[in-house]
């Protein structure tokens, strides 16, 4: 699955900012807080969702004509 956090304005904190597509994950849990350990305010944090990876891509890909910009992915690698 792919987390999707939801990122709030900083000293605007009920106003929407971007999207934060967190991959690789092994929980809900864990990418919630890979997401907060490299934020200095808890505020940033307005919700995080799952997708599969699937339908992710399949949004991505319909940006193909419209393209978008994905700011930031973080990856989780795990070890072996």
């Amino acid at each position: 699955e792919v987390y999707i956090v939801r990122q709030m304005k900083r000293k605007k904190w009920d106003q929407y900012d971007e999207d934060k597509c967190m991959i690789n994950f092994p929980s809900i849990e864990a990418a919630r807080a890979a997401y907060l350990g490299h934020y200095d305010d808890p505020r940033f944090f307005g919700g995080i969702i799952a997708m599969p990876v699937g339908e992710f891509v399949s949004k991505v890909k319909a940006t193909k004509d419209k393209p978008a910009m994905i700011k930031a992915m973080l990856l989780f690698r795990l070890k072996s």
